[in-house]
């Protein structure tokens, strides 16, 4: 279900969705990964504040005290 939403730039339902899951973090979603809603997952998952707790990875960091940008994977 994941895949299908990215492909048709369904990033609000993905984002709403229960099937979150590592697509996000592939290189064809990198498009998903500069939307508000891939930071909405962050956030909402707990991801951001886990991050913010023990440490950002290497191809995300903080601006900020409430945000953070992150990079393309390397393949």
């Amino acid at each position: 279900m994941s895949i299908v939403l990215f492909a048709f730039g369904a990033y609000e339902e993905y984002a709403e969705s229960r099937f979150r899951d590592f697509y996000m973090w592939l290189p064809d979603a990198r498009d998903y990964r500069t939307t508000p809603y891939f930071k909405k997952t962050i956030r909402d998952t707990g991801v951001l504040m886990y991050w913010q707790q023990k440490g950002f990875p290497e191809f995300c960091r903080p601006l900020g005290d409430d945000d953070f940008e992150c990079d393309e994977l390397e393949q």
